[in-house]
This record gives C-alpha cells, sequence and structure tokens, in this order.
C-alpha cells in the first residue's frame, strides 16, 4: 500500500450507530453494549462507530500507508481510536439495523488502526436524522490494537 486512497461516504443508518467490517459481520457489537462514552465499540472482526445523527451519515474514510501524526484537534469534537483485525482484504461500511453496504474497499488482511474523527456536534440538534455531525475515518496497518479517545466529546 503505496498512496493513500480516499472515499467518501453518505448512507442512512439508525439507532446512532454504523459498522466498520471485513466480509463478516456477526461479531459486530451493538451500542449500548459498552464504549458507548468513547464512541467506538471494538468486537473481533469488526467495530461499531458511535454517532450523534439517527439517520444521515456522511464523511470520507482514508486508507493510508502509515499513520498521519499532525492531529488538528481543535478541528473536531471528538476523535478515537482501535485496532481491528482484518482477515478478508476487504474493509466494508454497513448501516443499522439492515448490515447495508454503504461502501466497500480492497484491502490486504492484517492488523489496522482506525481512528474516527467527529466533528459537528450539536447539543441542542432539532432533528437527529438530519444532524450535523460528519465522519473523517483514517485507516492505517499497525500492531497496537488498544482503544484510546484523544478527544473527548464534551
Amino acid at each position: 500500500m503505496s498512496e493513500n486512497q480516499v472515499y467518501m461516504f453518505d448512507f442512512e443508518t439508525s439507532y446512532n450507530q454504523f459498522y466498520i467490517v471485513g466480509d463478516r459481520m456477526d461479531d459486530a457489537p451493538n451500542a449500548g453494549d459498552e464504549n458507548d462514552d468513547e464512541r467506538l465499540i471494538v468486537g473481533k472482526n469488526a467495530l461499531t462507530v458511535i454517532t450523534e445523527s439517527y439517520g444521515h451519515i456522511r464523511g470520507e474514510i482514508q486508507i493510508l500507508s502509515k499513520e498521519r501524526t499532525d492531529l488538528k484537534l481543535d478541528d473536531f469534537d471528538h476523535i478515537v481510536e482501535g485496532g481491528w483485525v482484518n482477515e478478508s482484504g476487504k474493509l466494508e461500511l454497513l448501516n443499522c439495523p439492515n448490515s447495508d453496504v454503504a461502501l466497500s474497499v480492497k484491502l490486504t488482511a492484517g492488523k489496522y488502526k482506525v481512528r474516527i474523527y467527529t466533528s459537528g456536534v450539536e447539543e441542542d440538534m432539532e432533528d437527529d436524522f438530519e444532524s450535523t455531525d460528519r465522519y473523517v475515518i483514517e485507516v492505517w496497518p499497525s500492531t497496537d490494537l488498544k482503544l484510546r479517545v484523544i478527544k473527548q466529546i464534551k
């Protein structure tokens, strides 16, 4: 993986969550299980992203060759990262609860770190379905699979 790749996404989901999986959805944890405050729940083969929006999800996913170190903390409301073992060589974003594929990207099977940046969070949203939150997801090869909150939403 030599060049960085960027993919935009825009889809509908429910229950304030969506999933990052390989090709198996069976181990995706649900919101309310654990780590809701961190806004990322790590399962065996899947990650659950806790969202502000109950419906419309938009953003981008960046497949990187290495970790980006120039974090701009002021640009985001929340930043969290966690490890993911990808056995399939595929990355898919799935909605909830139907597990419809919103985006599919080819990867090399292996261990990855996934960092999720959340911005546009409003405390008094008038419409949960059309909220202003936006997500930037970075994925790069890594053996560090620990869950870490870099910036906590206030």
